[in-house]
């Protein structure tokens, strides 16, 4: 099957490629010469996102064994670019002062995604598929959609329910995953939906657990890659091939095959949850049907 992506790193080795577009254009001299902005924010980027403890990063690990994926663990520093984004695109009065003074009205998304280019060009020095894995990430993937036409997204998506328990387990605190999980992942999936699915595709933890291998070669269609046995042994390649580091929050459970051990694994330890809440009313609360159309 043809790779979908072909490497190209612009900003690792910048004489070459910027010196052949600024001999091509009449803004000699400018750094970020419009063409050569234009050929970066066409390149294929693979981004993961969903709500926390949804499996971002035993999806990213499974990735990463491919030959062509250097996803490699999340950027912390990316919550705060988040922030900062979202901050600003809400602030109109200073987007307006700001254009009012010759800047693009596009420039915020373009240096947004150029930053992002370069962040992942800096870490990701192998491979031919740029990736960033970050849970937030879908709550501005509809803007990056926009400005990065090649970029394609995997949003995980995993039982209310079990994302709780996972955070009760790991930080000890009462889950608020009837209001967080609900209003995340309608954002999510809103900006999934409008993209398509060409560009999003939708993965549910539970069938990357109990089908990995069909759900795996839907992915592999989804990004135009070959399949590769190593999809299935992961663990195997963590600390090798597969770069991680021990402060991610799933390191010991990438360590570890594949198993449907958590599923269900919250029942009974929810502290006033009602277990006979049928299954299928999470679902209706964020995506307004009892199923989802993936």
């Amino acid at each position: 099957m043809q790779l979908y992506y072909q490497q190209t790193y612009f900003f690792l080795s910048p004489s070459s490629s910027r010196k052949a577009f600024s001999s091509k254009n009449s803004n000699k001299g400018r750094l970020f010469d419009p063409e050569f902005v234009e050929q970066v924010l066409d390149k294929k980027i693979l981004f993961i996102g969903g709500v926390g403890r949804s499996g971002t990063t035993l999806m990213r690990s499974i990735l990463d064994t491919h030959s062509s994926i250097n996803c490699g663990p999340e950027s912390p520093f990316l919550s705060y670019f988040i922030r900062f984004y979202q901050s600003l695109k809400k602030d109109t009065t200073t987007l307006s002062k700001t254009i009012k003074r010759g800047y693009e009205p596009n420039f915020l998304n373009r240096a947004m995604a150029v930053f992002l280019i370069y962040s992942m060009e800096n870490k990701n020095k192998v491979g031919d598929i740029l990736c960033e894995k970050f849970p937030s990430i879908m709550s501005i993937s509809y803007d990056l959609h926009k400005t990065l036409p090649n970029a394609k997204f995997i949003y995980m998506l995993r039982d209310g329910r079990e994302v709780a328990y996972s955070f009760i387990k790991k930080l000890n605190k009462p889950p608020t995953f009837g209001i967080n999980w609900n209003k995340q992942n309608k954002i999510y999936l809103n900006n999934c939906d409008k993209m398509g699915s060409k560009f999003c595709k939708k993965i549910r933890y539970k069938d990357l657990i109990s089908s990995t291998k069909q759900t795996l070669e839907k992915i592999c269609n989804f990004l135009e890659i070959e399949w590769t046995e190593k999809f299935l042994n992961h663990q195997n390649y963590i600390g090798s091939e597969v770069f991680a580091v021990n402060d991610e929050w799933s390191y010991r459970q990438i360590k570890k095959p594949i198993n449907n051990g958590s599923f269900n694994s919250w029942m009974g330890k929810i502290e006033g949850y009602d277990q006979k809440f049928p299954y299928f009313q999470l679902y209706i609360l964020v995506f307004q049907v009892p199923a989802l159309n993936i």
